[in-house]
């Protein structure tokens, strides 16, 4: 079976399932000014919008495990997925940053969730979903590499602002 195939069946029972996104979900965003001192509010109407937008193109399952997270810590989508979102695109490769990582995973654990602890002391853990996709869940980090290692010195972060600033973002 070809890749689009693939995706063209996981959309299909996408829509079967679909989650009807409640409050947890979007939270209140806003933007920096230029100043970067003071963030303006989004309008309800923008935020209406945002959340259409990603009823539509989230994975209901990606979403439920969002759902899952926000009992613990707030999460965070992030990576590739944000720049395919704004393009437009869909997006099967989810990235969800959050900031009480232990904790995080062991709510995940608890509700039974297949968690791969394999790159945990980097702060990541992928989690295999029900429909066999997988998400890595990552704690807030900063990250310094030496001359001598490929490996990154992993540190938490407090904010998703350091932890955003170690992230590359381009648009091809």
């Amino acid at each position: 079976m070809s890749k689009q195939e693939q995706i063209q069946i996981k959309k299909k029972k996408n829509e079967e399932k679909k989650i009807n996104f409640t409050s947890f979900f979007f939270r209140p965003i806003g933007r920096l000014n230029e100043k970067r001192s003071q963030r303006t509010e989004v309008t309800s109407a923008q935020e209406s919008s945002v959340k259409h937008l990603l009823e539509m193109h989230i994975d209901p399952y990606v979403a439920k495990l969002l759902k899952d997270i926000s009992k613990v810590s707030t999460p965070y989508i992030v990576g590739g997925s944000v720049r395919d979102f704004l393009m437009g695109k869909d997006n099967y490769d989810y990235d969800v940053a959050v900031k009480d990582f232990d904790e995080v995973v062991k709510h995940l654990i608890s509700l039974g969730y297949n968690v791969s602890t394999e790159a945990k002391s980097f702060r990541v853990v992928k989690v295999t979903l029900e429909n066999g996709e997988v998400v890595d869940v990552a704690g807030f980090r900063t990250e310094e590499y030496d001359l001598v290692s490929r490996k990154p010195k992993v540190a938490p972060a407090e904010t998703i602002e350091q932890d955003l600033s170690r992230r590359d973002f381009t648009i091809n």
